[in-house]
């Protein structure tokens, strides 16, 4: 397979030399893939070496790659991992996609989903070289004037990405490159967070926790940004019986604090500008300096006051979620050009949660209960 990177040279006393590299892959992959597995010092062209050769053992991993670093973070999904990427698609069909249509007020857009498709990602202005690989990716489509349906930009407006007991400081830092990374093209990134993952090795460890949020770039929602992002119109009938209404807020888009909205383009007050504080992993919000110009803030914004819990083994009895997830119709759709005034009034989407509670208990109770005969071994070649 050809995988497109720009290069940047690695010093050649710090490269790793392939076997080495592929010895310890070989590792990660006989010990059962427990984690997601660092492959620090490489060159492009060895990680595609590693991922032919993993593919040639029937295993079909997800990586991110850091260019500037020269790392690859693999991660090999597994049955429980992929359940809230599918959970996530299932709703986007039966919920979210009807809701944008039968709302939007330009157009006729639809979403069309892609599993395991890595995004560019780089500064703002669209330089590339690093990517990511969410787990689901939902794509924006819409009708054109010659009748064919379209993709409206080249990244997903909202991507799903299940993190299996990762820290959770690495997983802030990868939405801050989802939301800003992407030239602003993603809206909206759902993570679902897997702590003390069972599996056929340890099923009876540490007691099983998933959570879920949804996190975005503006707090109070698309429409208060002060960065205007617009779309292409793409006509239709519907704005000629467009009323003007006052736009009804999300549901759980209420202010945190009073950093107000993008705060991207704020300067920083701080006397000491390298200070960090100390990471809180319950925080609704967090910033970044803007990579483009370091005197300025980026935020992220939880849209729910607390991570919501799906699948909890340490509460006893279980009882189903009464929370929802909560999404925007702005998490997939803008404003059009020729009619940016023309906002959508009914902006709420509410997705359940006991269905994909139910499909985690369900695998969960697989992975402790296996069936009696044991898988074949692995053959490396």
């Amino acid at each position: 397979m050809s995988l497109h990177h720009s290069q940047t040279q690695i010093p050649p006393e710090k490269q790793h030399p392939f076997p080495k590299v592929m010895e310890s892959v070989l590792k990660w992959v006989d010990q059962g893939t427990p984690d997601r597995l660092f492959l620090r010092d490489i060159t492009f062209e060895d990680l595609e070496r590693v991922l032919d050769r993993l593919h040639k053992l029937g295993r079909k991993p997800r990586y991110d790659w850091d260019l500037e670093t020269h790392t690859a973070v693999l991660r090999m999904p597994s049955i429980l991992h992929e359940i809230p990427g599918e959970w996530l698609n299932d709703r986007i069909k039966e919920v979210v996609g009807p809701k944008i249509t039968n709302k939007s007020v330009c157009g006729t857009p639809s979403l069309a989903t892609s599993s395991a498709a890595n995004i560019p990602v780089g500064p703002s202005t669209g330089k590339g070289g690093n990517s990511v690989a969410p787990d689901q990716s939902f794509h924006l489509m819409q009708i054109n004037a010659d009748g064919r349906k379209v993709r409206v930009q080249g990244v997903p407006r909202m991507i799903i990405e299940t993190s299996a007991s990762e820290a959770r400081c690495h997983i802030i830092d990868k939405i801050f490159r989802y939301l800003y990374d992407t030239n602003y093209g993603v809206h909206a990134v759902v993570i679902c967070d897997m702590q003390n993952v069972p599996s056929l090795a340890d099923g009876h460890g540490r007691p099983f926790k998933v959570e879920i949020a949804v996190w975005v770039r503006d707090e109070c929602g698309l429409l208060a940004s002060k960065k205007q992002l617009l779309d292409k119109c793409y006509g239709g009938d519907k704005h000629a019986g467009y009323q003007a209404n006052t736009p009804v807020p999300a549901v759980n888009e209420g202010r945190d604090g009073d950093n107000g909205s993008n705060l991207d383009s704020q300067k920083s007050d701080r006397d000491d500008a390298t200070y960090k504080p100390p990471f809180d992993p319950q925080a609704r919000k967090y910033c970044r300096p803007n990579p483009e110009d370091p005197q300025r803030e980026q935020w992220i914004y939880r849209r729910s006051p607390t991570w919501i819990p799906v699948y909890d083994e340490t509460v006893a009895g279980q009882e189903e979620p009464q929370s929802e997830l909560i999404l925007d119709v702005y998490d997939i759709l803008r404003p059009c050009t020729q009619f940016p005034g023309h906002h959508i009034t009914d902006r709420t989407i509410s997705i359940p949660l006991d269905d994909l509670r139910d499909r985690l208990e369900t695998e969960v109770w697989m992975i402790r209960n296996p069936p009696d005969s044991p898988p074949l071994p692995l053959r490396h070649q």
